[in-house]
């Protein structure tokens, strides 16, 4: 169970936690947040192994919607099993955003030399997008950038991996994080 916070601080809270789950004979692992009436249900392991053997996998969710603005919101992860078996949790934070990273990001008409980036809009004045040999964005590593009104990546390099990134304008100087790079 996690302390308290207060989930009008902010517009959006982001849970981010790393999950190593072994699955076996009918285990149940959920997450659900509390927001003063009742616990909401966001997030139920599969009936199979998540993050085992190794390595262990990173999950992110919206619970802004959960937390229904209550001043004294909580997060409760909730494992039943039996057989020895296990659910280990690490790096569990909650974030508070001004505006959500975009969704759906895909590139498309992808050539020996670029493609076309898109993603769903989701109501943001603005975008930017950056391209890099895998790493996240960081202001210093990215091959080629762009915006909402150009969605053509440009100048790649045949034979090399790349990934593309998004992110929502919030406005005043603030952007969302990045979005699952693709």
């Amino acid at each position: 169970l996690s302390p308290v916070f207060d989930a009008t601080a902010s517009n959006n809270f982001i849970l981010t936690f790393d999950q190593s789950y072994q699955y076996c004979c009918s285990s149940v692992a959920t997450v659900s947040v509390w927001d003063g009436t009742a616990w909401n249900n966001v997030y139920t392991l599969p009936s199979s192994s998540v993050g085992y053997p190794d390595p262990a996998v990173s999950e992110s969710f919206n619970i802004t919607a959960a937390a229904n603005g209550y001043t004294a919101a909580q997060i409760r992860f909730q494992y039943n099993g039996d057989w020895a078996y296990w659910w280990a949790l690490d790096n569990i934070v909650v974030t508070g955003v001004d505006c959500l990273a975009p969704s759906g990001l895909a590139v498309t008409g992808i050539t020996p030399f670029g493609g076309t980036i898109s993603w769903t809009d989701n109501g943001s004045a603005d975008y930017s997008w950056a391209v890099t040999t895998g790493a996240v964005p960081d202001g210093t590593n990215a091959v080629v950038t762009g915006d909402g009104s150009s969605m053509t990546i440009p100048g790649l390099n045949s034979n090399t991996s790349y990934t593309a990134w998004v992110r929502a304008d919030c406005g005043a100087g603030n952007f969302s994080d990045w979005s699952t790079g693709v």
